[in-house]
């Protein structure tokens, strides 16, 4: 099978090179969970912890029964057939599955090899040996081997010419120690590590690394037309020591490298590795995602569930934090008001982050109070966000401070600057010329049940659908609003439900008006919309709230249009 039509490979170490850099033992519930959002997130390959130790055993046979099809590699150092033996062991069932693949570590640059007192000779004795058992187990198991090779710090290596050699003594070495009824579905991977995170830190030449990967790349695909293995290419396993780990995994597969090593949040020894989600990201911006399996969508999610585990707090990640997506700077607010797709490139929402998009800050500027408010579903006109944007400079001249960060900050911005000019908000009505509107108002006196001592509500009320008024009436218990809602449900068709309300007075004295807000749930759509109005009558001013909320959705638009044609 040619390489190139296969989805780009995602292997992710988490649980073995980023548990290497956790300051404890990362439980089994803890693990499994990782791994089922892996899994979830659509990665291909789960490197496991060594299966040297009784936990990591438990952990890997949980993991398995667990999840459904993500790959499992154990890691063993090759040349220790002790490794081979517990890993295959504890992977037994996966491997009889098809679900499993060894992966290990052979030294390769001169420093680490000289700090392990393995000479050349010893490197390529290690690996044979390594193949051999490996082939042996899967085999004994009636299953094609899957091997997956570690050229430790290949990218620090002098001698291209030994790398050359290991590189095609591993395939011919699998080739010949494979029975021939298993060759045509043997899969090799040969990965070349950038074990120190150095690559591409050459400023005389930035693109070393893309040119080291595209001359494996070319010398196993050339070798690849000797033989029938179902899977033969290179990998990439990038660490971050001088911040360019993602640039190195893309540069690798731009030369042709087919499964990429990664992270969540780029965990890991030392300045840890490929971070996952950015090298997602890359795929999705450059228009390359249907070549991988990953989805960006599920990028958040993997973040929630492994920063605890590792201690990380991920809220100012440049994909996934919380406002990722963010801007307090007015020049930008209405660019983006009028084409978002003029300053933002990639939506926060599609890595499943939170899309917020404005910032409240002394810079905002009218456009960008326009997107604060709108992003909670209250939409004035230009004019009136002018006049909220200085009486908020107003009070930081006065040395007013207060917190306007996220969903509850930006509640918190409508509160103190819309409920206090409430007679902004009368005038916004007037310029939105909202659809549905409230034209009488006639509550009757509460009067006792005759059964059950609860209180009932009859409300007579006159409403208006694009100018045609229209009468409704009803008893509740609950209050005027639900009458509202249900007479509305079934003039409209929509199942909406009321979800918030809050009312407030605007001061203490005789001319003290109420603003209520109103928060409306489409159960189709599962989204909300927000109304408000001001009213001297607590009750006026929540039905016209509500009646707000409700003209807001796309849907009530449609059949309001509708209703008007019929009328």
């Amino acid at each position: 099978m040619n390489p190139e039509q296969e989805n780009v490979i995602f292997f992710d170490t988490t649980l073995r090179d980023g548990a290497q850099a956790a300051e404890k033992q990362i439980k089994t519930d803890e693990a499994v969970k990782i791994a089922v959002a892996l899994e979830e997130a659509g990665v291909n390959v789960a490197e496991m912890p060594m299966a040297t130790s009784g936990p990591n055993r438990d952990m890997i046979r949980q993991i398995f029964k667990t999840t459904k099809q993500i790959e499992l590699a154990a890691f063993v150092r090759d040349g220790v057939e002790k490794d081979i033996v517990e890993a295959v062991g504890t992977l037994d069932e996966a491997i009889h599955q098809g679900r499993a693949r060894m992966s290990m570590l052979t030294p390769t640059a001169e420093c680490l090899r000289e700090a392990k007192g393995v000479s050349k000779e010893e490197a390529m004795r290690r690996m044979t040996s390594g193949i051999e058992n490996s082939i042996k187990e899967f085999t004994k198991r009636g299953q094609a081997p899957k091997l997956h090779i570690y050229f430790e710090g290949a990218s620090q290596v002098k001698d291209l010419g030994f790398m050359d050699e290991l590189t095609q003594a591993a395939i011919r070495r699998a080739n010949e120690l494979t029975p021939p009824e298993y060759r045509t579905n043997l899969e090799l991977t040969l990965d070349y590590p950038d074990t120190h995170g150095t690559a591409g830190s050459n400023l005389d030449d930035p693109n070393e690394h893309e040119k080291l990967h595209r001359h494996y790349s070319q010398l196993v695909s050339g070798m690849a037309a000797e033989f029938a293995y179902r899977r033969l290419i290179t990998a990439a396993h990038c660490h971050d020591d001088n911040g360019l780990a993602v640039e190195n995994t893309i540069q690798a597969y731009r030369a042709g490298a087919r499964q990429l090593g990664v992270t969540v949040l780029g965990v890991g020894e030392r300045s840890g590795n490929a971070d996952i989600i950015h090298v997602v990201q890359r795929f999705q911006t450059s228009g390359k995602i249907n070549e991988i399996t990953v989805n960006p969508e599920h990028m958040r999610h993997l973040a929630e569930v492994t920063a605890p585990v590792f201690g990380i707090d991920f809220s100012q990640h440049r994909v996934v934090g919380n406002e990722t997506g963010s801007t307090a700077a007015g020049i930008h607010a209405d660019k983006i008001n009028a084409d978002p797709d003029s300053y933002i490139k990639k939506n926060p929402a599609d890595f499943g982050a939170p899309a917020y998009i404005y910032k409240v800050g002394p810079a905002m500027g009218r456009s960008g109070v326009a997107g604060v408010l709108g992003e909670m579903g209250v939409h004035l006109p230009l004019s009136i966000c002018s006049r909220i944007y200085e009486d908020y400079l107003k009070s930081i001249e006065r040395g007013e401070d207060a917190d306007y960060a996220g969903k509850e900050g930006r509640l918190n911005f409508i509160r103190t600057f819309v409920y206090r000019n409430p007679e902004v908000v009368r005038r916004a009505e007037i310029e939105n010329g909202k659809l549905i509107y409230l034209r009488d108002f006639d509550p009757k006196s509460r009067v006792p049940e005759e059964k059950g001592g609860k209180r009932r509500t009859h409300l007579d009320f006159t409403y208006a659908i694009n100018g045609e008024e229209k009468s409704g009436s009803g008893d509740s218990t609950g209050g005027s609003l639900p009458i509202v809602e249900e007479t509305l449900e079934k003039e409209l068709g929509l199942n909406l439900k009321l979800t918030h309300w809050e009312t407030y007075n605007t001061d203490e004295g005789a001319d003290s008006e109420v603003v209520a807000m109103v928060t409306m749930r489409c159960m189709a759509t599962n989204t909300e919309r927000t109304g408000y109005s001001v009213d001297g009558d607590e009750k006026v001013a929540s039905v016209q709230a509500m009646l707000h909320a409700i003209s807001s959705f796309p849907q009530a638009e449609e059949r309001l249009k509708k209703a008007d044609k019929s009328i």
